[in-house]
């Protein structure tokens, strides 16, 4: 789609070149607002992760009422401004309170796969009608990899994998990008439309990329060595790019779990709204 297409249905971009709903981006923007209020005076004084905790149950609240007045369009909007947030966030995992972090990553899986199979269930959960789809489910994902590296038990992700897969499976090469370069066409046309502000944060965070992606490269490089000095003997296999969403083993859409019940991870969840270390 062109920009005028995006924006017509109501996308728009960040800095980061990350195609977003209108709704998602406000919402992005007031959940880092309230975090950088985080890092000055602040009540919770060094308890910054409990902050975070803090800030992402106000967001939980409001997806809840959503889910609970069975608004799933705009729960999707908000889960969607959630992840963005959560996962430019993550260092709240790490919190000492291992039971508000779990509760809350449960709480998230069952508002999310709530409102996922609502809104399939309405034949809503396409490109169509969600412009970013494929953008926002590997977000989704990104973030329950990286939890399920903590918790016990993510089946959420086993069922965001899966929908990938139905859905995005059999995209073709060439179709992938044919996509990336209308997207990046889109991106370019929006960015010269910015103010110099929104141009000079563009900037900062290509900087910041490269910097990033050079210590990411030396890091690699150490790592194909030692690879490459304990394989010397092996033959030689060609290796398989994995998707974002696995391999066919890796998610199922229709699981079923005890953890995607709203109410029962609603009420573990709620004990930790009010706590304040």
């Amino acid at each position: 789609m062109d920009l005028t297409t995006l924006q017509s249905k109501g996308y728009t971009f960040n800095v980061a070149g990350m195609l977003m709903s209108n709704s998602a981006s406000a919402l992005t923007k007031d959940l880092i607002d309230q975090a950088k209020k985080c890092n000055g005076p602040y009540k919770y004084d060094d308890y910054y992760g409990y902050a975070i905790l803090d800030v992402i149950g106000g967001m939980m609240s409001k997806i809840h009422s959503k889910v609970v007045k069975k608004q799933w369009m705009d729960a999707w909007y908000h889960l969607e401004a959630l992840t963005l947030f959560m996962n430019r966030a993550s260092g709240f995992t790490m919190c000492d309170d291992g039971e508000w972090v779990s509760a809350t990553d449960l709480v998230y899986g069952a508002l999310l796969i709530t409102t996922i199979r609502a809104l399939i269930d309405s034949s809503k959960f396409d490109e169509d009608h969600i412009v970013n789809l494929e953008d926002i489910l590997r977000e989704m994902v990104e973030w329950g990899d990286m939890m399920s590296g903590i918790m016990d038990k993510t089946e959420y992700v086993k069922v965001l994998k899966g929908l990938g897969r139905k859905i995005f499976g059999k995209v073709t090469q060439k179709q992938e990008k044919a996509k990336s370069k209308r997207r990046e066409e889109a991106f370019e046309e929006w960015l010269e439309g910015q103010s110099k502000k929104v141009k000079q944060e563009r900037k900062r965070y290509v900087g910041d990329c490269e910097d990033k992606d050079k210590d990411d490269e030396d890091e690699q490089e150490q790592e194909q060595e030692q690879e490459q000095e304990q394989e010397q003997d092996k033959p030689k296999k060609r290796r398989k790019v994995m998707k974002w969403y696995g391999g066919k083993n890796d998610g199922d859409p229709d699981l079923q779990d005890p953890d995607f019940k709203v109410t029962g991870a609603w009420k573990e969840y709620k004990k930790h709204l009010e706590y304040d270390p």
